[in-house]
């Protein structure tokens, strides 16, 4: 069927004359000095743009170019020559320096170097096919949005990449996606099958066209993505791109173009198509100049093909951060940090760093998120002015930390949440902090609560809706308040750890915070506190609680119940009348019999059966176990992802196993509200993997909308490894039931501030903190 298309396209189709005016656009060619990138400019000029630029491995040879474009299109001075060479990842970030400086507009790029070669020779670390047409030819595409995004802003105009790949791309499924190195092993001479080389490459072209396209996040409220980007194919042209082929294979080609190839001019012209098409051309694959996605291969189209395009863009991913440091960032288009980051001053260099850091991840969130450019505004400027300045010191350069905290299993003091989106809603995104001062630890606060108590403090002063009423209560009825008997404690050697968390909600109607309590009493030997000692503060507030009286009867009475253990609770800071008081345990058991039994509170709280069928797809999903897999059996434990959760957990090491359920006891409540959580960095799989788990749920339910947005910002935050090699960014999953049969399903984010890879290559402040803000004058 192929070869049939192939020989159609080739002998029956002629692409049209393009006619798009190009009137103003400045447009970049690459490999523009002969064959189809010398005749698209030519089409290009005779179209009117503006500039067109050569980029060219000679200049010699571009000027050549240029003086005889210039001398057939009677056009002068519309055609400017760049050097360019694509083997070379320095060369690739010299160019675009100079794009940078040099040109006030760029309107689309074309994508269109590339090389043939059955000889194996390593460029840059890799097979210099690889390097060329694939790796370099992205960090090329990715290092041009942000030029593309402002000339867009100016312009008003919709800009595009385009790549030109090849139909030929049906000669190869990629055997070598499944191993964990793919890119290493194509560039192992011994391995290294030079005769599919160029297929393998064309197909690898249109991949990651594809998973790159996904990622681009559009602009909020745009009709379509900031910056178009798509994949074609010219057709079998005889460009001269095979003359280095050998022997019969060389003679094969001889043959072919004799009797089908087109001429370069009309291959060309699916170029100038190409970049022509618009937003409905964003993520497709053109043909002979028109969208044509059946004539991809049926592994491109295949469940097996998604799956090697998102595991070989994280492969890419991890091999450009480490030729330039941060640059999945660049995929997203954070306008809203753009605009503010150089406006808001520089503070003190630990401020900096936690704003670089953490504004970022929050912008990138919000923009993946779908909120609007004012709830942007108005999210970053809270956490700039409010929560950043109670994030404490940044890291020491040797990774040292001034206090370990427990969201994140390497002691980072932040994590984010990602509630997905329903059928009619969008996402909302959330982040919990535990606040840190100069106080954090000492004998002045050797609890860390000062800090806390001094953010919410203030915040309830600016935000009228925060009432801190329920708050007050648990920091008084919780701890013990002699300062000098902790310090007496730590001196004795023991280990203290967070009590305090506070949760910021950014919600369409506005802000909501919440505050989560670890108890920590003197002499308290273990990580928590008995229930009875729980229930002495709670006793204070609703004695005749209906709700808890269940949740009570449950523990006492129930098999899953008497296994289930308290170790936190958590309020909304609101008037008491509408706040929840959620109460969190952890049990051993992971069997979905045990979670059936929990969720119902012992068949007390009547679930319809597709509430829990849904639940439990959800969990196989997310782990990784087959839909059939028994109800009876705990899901199989992963070895330790990480060594240093073991030392951090230390008071608390039942947060690094089982399940996890909070139990809403609000008053007023007669059965409580009950919401599960899986610990998917233990139980799942690799973040790749999770994620891919968690979205194909999404989209079998109906609510894919913003599966792709969710995997592009999970790159964005994971600068330092690839999704598919380690675990640990996904934290939780969690699902609460909701009256009208939909699941509430959130996905926790760890964004491994302080992960040895991330601080070693420079990750911890992303763009910068110097960069991130601007100085104040002295003046």
């Amino acid at each position: 069927m192929a070869t049939l298309s192939f020989l159609h396209s080739q002998l029956f189709v002629t692409p049209p004359i393009p006619t798009h005016d190009f009137t103003n656009q400045v447009i970049l060619i690459t490999g523009a000095n002969r064959g189809l990138g010398l005749e698209a400019a030519r089409h290009l000029v005779r179209l009117n743009a503006a500039k067109v630029i050569l980029a060219v491995r000679s200049v010699a040879g571009g000027e050549e170019a240029r003086k005889e474009l210039e001398m057939s299109t009677g056009r002068h001075g519309a055609i400017e020559v760049y050097e360019l060479d694509m083997a070379s990842h320095e060369s690739v970030q010299v160019f675009v320096s100079q794009i940078e400086s040099s040109l006030d507009r760029l309107d689309m790029v074309l994508l269109n170097a590339g090389i043939y070669t059955q000889d194996f020779v390593l460029k840059d670390g890799y097979e210099s096919t690889l390097t060329v047409n694939v790796i370099n030819t992205f960090l090329l595409a990715i290092l041009l949005l942000p030029k593309l995004r402002r000339s867009a802003e100016v312009t008003k105009s919709t800009p595009c990449i385009s790549v030109v790949a090849s139909d030929r791309h049906v000669m190869n499924n990629l055997p070598e996606w499944r191993e964990s190195s793919s890119f290493a092993l194509l560039s192992d001479p011994k391995k290294a099958d030079m005769n599919q080389r160029y297929y393998v490459s064309k197909l690898l072209q249109i991949l990651l066209a594809r998973a790159m396209a996904a990622r681009i996040i559009p602009e909020q409220g745009s009709a379509g993505p900031w910056v178009v980007l798509n994949s074609l194919t010219p057709g079998y042209c005889s460009s001269g791109l095979l003359s280095n082929a050998h022997g019969l294979t060389k003679f094969a080609f001889w043959v072919l173009a004799k009797a089908t190839a087109r001429k370069p001019e009309v291959g060309a012209r699916t170029l100038v198509g190409a970049i022509s098409k618009g937003v409905e051309g964003h993520g497709k694959y053109l043909n002979d100049g028109e969208i044509d996605e059946n004539s991809l291969s049926p592994f491109v189209r295949s469940e097996e093909g998604k799956l090697a395009q998102d595991k070989m863009w994280a492969e890419l991913m991890g091999i450009l951060e480490t030729v330039k440091p941060g640059i999945q960032e660049l995929l997203i288009s954070t306008k809203a940090w753009e605009a503010l980051s150089p406006c808001l001053p520089s503070r003190t260099p630990d401020l900096d760093y936690w704003w670089a850091l953490t504004g970022t991840h929050l912008a990138i969130m919000l923009e993946a998120g779908g909120y609007s450019i004012e709830k942007q505004y108005e999210a970053l400027i809270f956490h700039y002015h409010w929560v950043v300045p109670y994030m404490g010191p940044a890291p020491t350069a040797d990774g040292r930390l001034k206090w370990k905290s427990l969201l994140g299993v390497e002691g980072s003091p932040i994590e984010y949440s990602w509630k997905w989106n329903t059928p009619t809603s969008k996402p909302d995104v959330r982040f919990t902090m535990e606040a840190i001062n100069e106080f954090t630890g000492g004998p002045l606060d050797p609890l860390n609560q000062d800090a806390s108590r001094r953010m919410l403090h203030r915040i309830s002063e600016a935000v009228s809706s925060v009432d801190l009423t329920w708050v007050n209560h648990f920091f008084a009825t919780l701890y013990d308040h002699d300062q000098s008997k902790y310090v007496a404690e730590a001196a004795a050697g023991a280990h203290f750890t967070t009590t305090i968390m506070t949760a910021l909600e950014f919600l369409p109607k506005g802000l909501n915070l919440k505050t989560y309590f670890i108890p920590r009493r003197l002499g308290q030997t273990s990580g928590q506190i008995p229930l009875a000692q729980w229930d002495e503060s709670l006793a204070k507030l609703d004695p005749d609680n209906a709700a808890k009286a269940a949740v009570y009867e449950f523990l006492d009475g129930n098999h899953e119940g008497k296994l289930l253990s308290p170790f936190m609770l958590a309020v909304d800071d609101v008037i008491p009348a509408k706040s929840r008081l959620k109460f969190y345990f952890q049990t051993p058991h992971t069997s979905f019999a045990s979670v059936r039994e929990i969720m119902t509170l012992g068949g007390k709280i009547q679930v319809p059966e597709d509430q829990l069928n849904d639940l439990r797809t959800l969990i196989a999903a997310v782990t990784g176990l087959d839909t059939d897999f028994p109800e009876e059996e705990e899901v199989p434990c992963a070895p330790e992802y990480n060594p240093s959760a073991k030392d951090n957990f230390v008071e608390l090491p039942i947060l690094l196993q089982g399940y996890l359920y909070y139990f809403d006891i609000a008053p007023g409540a007669t059965l409580p509200n009950i919401k599960f959580y899986t610990p998917v960095r233990r139980y799942g799989r690799d973040d790749l993997s999770l994620a891919h788990g968690t979205m194909s749920w999404m989209k079998s339910h109906g609510r894919g909308e913003y599966c792709d947005r969710y995997l592009s910002m999970l790159q964005a935050l994971s600068p330092h490894r690839p999704l598919d090699q380690g675990k640990g960014m996904q934290t939780y999953v969690s699902c609460l039931f909701r009256k009208n049969g939909e699941l509430d399903i959130t996905s926790y984010i760890g964004p491994e501030a302080f992960a040895p890879t991330r601080l070693a290559n420079g990750h911890g402040q992303l763009n910068g903190a110097k960069k991130a803000t601007r100085r104040r004058s002295n003046s």
